[in-house]
């Protein structure tokens, strides 16, 4: 795990850190947090985001993941550029269909740079509520009462194989459709951000990850 430290914005205050388990070189995915003050914007409050390119062409990692770091930055300047008087959904909403719509066309325009449709999770915590998008085989987590429960469910089929793919991402087609909810935060609530479950699925997936936070945490009162 690597410590990013403690961010604060809008009223909020996050300890973020972050875990990766491959190479650069083998990446796919791009994880970032934007802080509202550093667009000029504080009262937006904090973006934070993980993406995964999807590209299924060998050696194709690096443009996976530079179309994931694209969508990341496109979302967090459109959303920190909105008009003060649009909400938080709204903004995020422009800046993701804007983007899909621009990678949409990418995507079979530009063989040369081999941009990739990618799958997103983004948790927006603006004035006193937690906005959750989600698109794609990315998924979000709370940890909250000695439970892991995903914050929203992710979209994706099973293959014969065992392995999952994703049924909707930026850049997959021309219409998006993200799914968006907001909720109340609450203190001590550990969220969680992975790109895709991998190995034996989304179950092992989650056993582990409860196990690291019991692991890290020890009781709690």
């Amino acid at each position: 795990m690597g410590a990013a430290g403690e961010i604060t914005a809008g009223g909020w205050r996050l300890d973020a850190g972050f875990s990766a388990g491959l190479a650069a070189s083998e990446a796919r995915n791009f994880y970032a947090v934007y802080q509202g003050d550093a667009f000029g914007v504080p009262a937006r409050g904090i973006i934070a985001a993980m993406a995964r390119g999807h590209q299924d062409r060998p050696g194709g990692g690096e443009q996976a993941r530079d179309s994931a770091q694209l969508v990341v930055h496109s979302l967090a300047e459109g959303y920190f550029g909105a008009p003060r008087t649009v909400s938080g959904r709204r903004a995020a909403g422009v800046a993701l269909t804007s983007v899909n719509r621009w990678l949409f066309g990418q995507t079979r325009a530009d063989a040369a740079r081999q941009l990739s449709p990618v799958s997103l999770t983004a948790l927006v915590f603006c004035h006193t509520r937690l906005g959750i998008a989600q698109i794609g085989s990315c998924q979000g987590l709370r940890w909250r009462n000695h439970v892991l429960a995903p914050l929203m469910r992710e979209h994706t089929r099973l293959m014969r194989d065992g392995e999952s793919v994703a049924t909707r991402a930026i850049g997959l087609d021309l219409e998006l459709s993200v799914d968006y909810a907001e909720e109340d935060a609450e203190p001590g609530d550990r969220l969680v951000l992975i790109s895709q479950a991998h190995g034996q699925g989304t179950e092992h997936t989650h056993a582990r990850l409860s196990a690291l936070m019991k692991d890290d945490h020890g009781p709690e009162d």
